[in-house]
């Protein structure tokens, strides 16, 4: 083997200049000179900070403004139970999660009911995460828990299996 040691001085490009002696303790340590900033005119005052806008999952559905009168509850409903799976979507979370005594490692999304729809247009579904668990089954507070990874592909999702006028009551909003 070959034990050849090189130095920087005999890789230094030419007219490099080697570091200086000993080091200043009391000078390099020196605090800095602060640099100076350029006067600005009065009449050009600092720009305020763009705000990021707020993802499209994110905002308000269409639901009523809150200065009107809150909505009234859905009429008695009875309990239903559908017995195809057409159109249903499974989504494998990234991140499963017990909450409380619920173990979520996988959520399943069906489609909207009439009674999903009138709700959503009388105001009683206001956000998507209410639109998610409508359609999911699963209680608004358990899918608070969720990862936003997991989060962001099930309101994609829920997005793609919505009708159309619900979509664009979102994308107006």
């Amino acid at each position: 083997m070959n034990d050849q040691r090189v130095y920087p001085s005999e890789i230094a490009p030419a007219g490099f200049a080697p570091a200086r002696g000993d080091p200043d303790p009391m000078g390099d340590f020196a605090p800095a000179q602060e640099a100076e900033t350029p006067a600005r005119p009065a009449d050009r005052p600092y720009p305020r900070p763009v705000p990021e806008p707020v993802p499209e999952i994110l905002t308000h559905m269409g639901a009523p403004d809150e200065a009107e009168a809150p909505s009234e509850p859905p009429p008695p409903r009875p309990d239903v139970e559908y017995l195809g799976s057409e159109g249903q979507r499974v989504y494998f979370l990234l991140y499963p999660v017990i909450v409380g005594n619920l173990t979520l490692r996988e959520v399943t999304i069906g489609q909207l009911s009439l009674w999903d729809v009138q709700d959503f247009l009388a105001g009683r579904i206001k956000t998507n995460v209410e639109l998610l668990s409508r359609m999911s089954g699963i209680d608004p507070v358990s899918l608070g828990a969720l990862k936003w990874p997991d989060v962001e592909a099930l309101l994609s999702m829920v997005t793609a299996l919505i009708p159309d006028f619900i979509r664009e009551a979102i994308e107006k909003s």
